[in-house]
């Protein structure tokens, strides 16, 4: 993954830096209250401590600690969840961005961490592929073009702005 930035931040990776010009179209229509990229260290979460052993009466290092730190946390009303499902009040909302391929089979890694962290914390973590958001919703202005000629993408050529989105809701 090549990390990226943007205003000073770094993003892993262009589809989490596409998925956060979305985010700040929902936040500026009013869609969503609020968001906020989670920073590693600070807003991670510890799954599994790390494990140790006993051998001749000193204790030895078995296992690294299993730690999680999601992408995003949006703050919505239930009304306003394309990525997310079953939501019933203003709700905080964790998302993991994906890209829509990943030669190091991490989706199926992501499983086994989102389980734990509904499990051990309560928490759902949506993962988001935003290529696939855009074309449930809308496409960002700043992710709509391509980079040379600065023509819309073909892959967007039929998905709406959020202007048009919003005018068809």
């Amino acid at each position: 993954m090549a990390k990226v930035e943007y205003e000073w931040v770094i993003y892993d990776s262009q589809e989490e830096l596409d998925f956060k010009h979305w985010l700040d179209e929902a936040f500026e229509a009013g869609l969503i209250h609020g968001f906020r990229k989670l920073e590693k260290g600070i807003d991670t979460f510890e799954l599994i401590g790390k494990q140790k052993y006993i051998s001749n009466g000193k204790r030895k290092h078995c296992f690294a600690s299993v730690d999680y730190t999601p992408d995003f946390l949006i703050t919505s009303e239930p009304e306003f969840t394309p990525f997310c499902e079953n939501s019933i009040e203003k709700v905080h909302h964790y998302i993991d961005v994906k890209g829509s391929f990943s030669k190091y089979n991490d989706n199926k890694q992501f499983q086994i961490i989102r389980k734990m962290m509904y499990k051990f914390k309560g928490i759902y973590v949506h993962k988001v592929v935003p290529d696939e958001l855009f074309l449930k919703t809308w496409v960002p202005e700043l992710c709509r073009y391509t980079e040379v000629k600065k023509d819309v993408k073909k892959k967007f050529k039929n998905t709406p702005t959020i202007k048009e989105y919003l005018e068809d809701k």
